[in-house]
């Protein structure tokens, strides 16, 4: 199949999974879910073939005849596109599979999302991002609309917004075609865009990345369902084909704008973090703005080190915003809390999530500005402190929360397992992901290589891998501590004393050891015995080598190999 076909065949699965659906009425599981998840997964393939030409700076162009003079119907697949579109479709069949059924709705919904965000990712022209930031927007509205009820005022309020932003971009992709002639991000000449194409593109791009802040908490999908499959992705894409339109070298007012939007997001979502830390939803919202934060504020700036802190910050919030499955749950399972702590403290930036090698690579493009970037550099890291502070305390209480349980929750949901995996293995590897991530859709070459486990770039390293193992060491063995001292998690609960007068205390509460979730070591206890007793009898055979019998089968092995 060749390049130009498999990328206009790209979007036709989903389309064949809506029409399915609706030639089923909509109303049955059988015709919504099972198309959804086999077109999404045609829909991965087909990017998969798409990738292959473009790995290593490749490009593919398809144009299908014009919507009107001026404006052709232009698909093209490079890197970044290959990449935003494989993450939106992934999020999407990951949230599909998952432990919480969505009704047939919502399914054709989430498939419209992932429609809008691949279309977005492989237009050639603004008019054609427009199109599929638009169909994004339409799939959100409609996920977040239960079924024959009238919509809410919040879902009518983020509609809008989200639709306000794109026609910012609507308007940009009308002055280009007036001024130069054409939208095409691959025909545009040096100069074409002025401040009046880039500040209406840009704020547009911003709107997108602060979904979060402006769906209603009261829905039946959360969050991740539609951030990491509709909001971020078409945000991303619009930021990345801004900074490609521009040359990098951005109109100072569009980098005014996006360095004033980016600090303003990023010290609300901390201050949102830290006023709603006993509301798991209100505060990961917070969360995920104050990641959204420094990725606006950087993308306007002309550095290739910019370029690479954006690229790893949008990765960063993909997973954040993918991970908020996690702590959005009210289960009182141990692991489930266990799992929405991990994620919240791995988003947050502590050195055991992808969060902490992002928020090196933004504070060194900021300091790469010099004496002109210290505003940017302090108010960045006075918002990073707040929010490593605030994910902490709220890990805590997720760690510590009670409710009733979710029906039908038996398995922590996979999309979220998936993202928090992901992050650790970023933190365990940064040089490794943080370089892939830098090649696909950052500034390739601005990275050294410093091994998988450390990142360096022009302002120095930052071994997180590193980092990851002595913290690990360093907590279990402060566990360890606490276990024997008999520390407890929390605080007891207050003696009760019956009616007869006679002390009695309530339900004892679990120490350390018992309250984490040490489950999984103590299921694998019988292997590791089992293990432990192999390894003295292979060491004491391995230190008698070598004997008669190795000597002569590796003689005879020589013997013949050499022949």
């Amino acid at each position: 199949m060749s390049g130009a076909l498999s990328l206009a065949l790209t979007p036709a699965p989903l389309i064949i999974a809506l029409g399915i659906a609706a030639a089923g009425g909509g109303r049955h599981r059988v015709w919504t879910r099972w198309p959804a998840m086999a077109g999404l997964l045609a829909t991965v393939a087909l990017l998969s073939l798409d990738a292959v030409p473009v790995v290593g700076g490749g490009r593919i162009l398809a144009s299908f005849g014009q919507a009107m003079p001026g404006i052709p119907y232009l698909f093209r697949a490079d890197s970044v596109s290959v990449t935003v579109a494989l993450a939106a479709a992934v999020a999407a069949l990951l949230a599909l599979v998952g432990p919480r059924v969505l009704d047939p709705r919502q399914s054709m919904s989430l498939v419209l999302c992932v429609l809008g965000s691949v279309v977005a990712a492989v237009a050639g022209n603004a008019v054609m991002l427009f199109a599929g930031v638009e169909l994004a927007n339409i799939g959100t509205f409609l996920l977040l609309t239960p079924h024959g009820r009238r919509p809410g005022r919040g879902a009518v309020a983020a509609l809008a917004l989200e639709h306000l932003g794109a026609l910012g971009l609507l308007a940009a992709a009308a002055d280009l075609q007036g001024s130069v002639g054409t939208s095409d991000f691959s025909a545009l000449p040096g100069g074409a865009v002025t401040p009046a194409v880039a500040v209406p593109w840009a704020l547009g791009a911003a709107v997108r990345l602060l979904a979060p802040a402006m769906v209603p908490l009261r829905t039946t999908v959360t969050t991740a369902a539609w951030a990491a499959t509709a909001a971020v992705p078409t945000g991303a894409v619009m930021l990345l084909r801004l900074r490609e339109a521009s040359g990098g070298v951005e109109p100072v007012a569009a980098s005014v704008t996006l360095v004033l939007a980016g600090l303003a997001i990023a010290a609300g979502g901390a201050a949102l973090l830290a006023w709603r830390s006993t509301s798991a939803s209100r505060a990961g919202r917070g969360l995920c703005l104050a990641v959204a934060g420094p990725v606006i504020a950087l993308a306007g700036l002309p550095e290739a080190i910019a370029a690479t802190a954006v690229a790893a910050g949008i990765a960063a919030l993909e997973i954040a915003v993918a991970s908020s499955v996690l702590w959005e749950r009210s289960d009182t399972e141990q692991t489930e809390r266990g799992l929405a702590a991990a994620a919240l403290i791995a988003a947050g930036g502590l050195p055991l999530g992808f969060g902490a090698t992002a928020i090196v690579l933004e504070l060194t493009a900021a300091m790469g500005l010099g004496a002109v970037g210290l505003p940017l550099v302090l108010g960045l890291g006075f918002a990073v402190l707040a929010t490593v502070a605030g994910s902490v305390r709220l890990a805590g209480v997720v760690l510590r929360r009670g409710g009733p349980a979710e029906r039908g929750s038996g398995w922590p949901p996979l999309l979220g397992v998936v993202a928090l995996t992901a992050s650790v293995a970023g933190a365990v590897i940064p040089g490794a992901l943080a370089g892939w991530i830098n090649a696909a859709i950052g500034s390739p070459g601005t990275l050294a290589d410093a091994g998988a486990a450390a990142v360096s770039g022009p302002a120095g390293g930052w071994p997180g891998g590193y980092f990851v193992v002595a913290a690990v060491v360093l907590g279990a063995g402060c566990l360890a501590a606490l276990s024997l001292s008999g520390a407890r998690l929390r605080a007891p609960e207050a003696l009760l004393a019956p009616r007869d007068g006679a002390p009695a205390h309530s339900r004892p509460q679990p120490t350390v050891a018992v309250a984490l979730p040490l489950r999984m070591a103590r299921r694998i206890r019988g292997p590791r015995r089992a293990l432990s007793d192999i390894v003295p009898w292979l060491d004491g055979w391995i230190a008698q080598q070598p004997q008669l019998p190795l000597i002569a089968a590796g003689g005879l092995l020589a013997v013949l190999l050499i022949r």
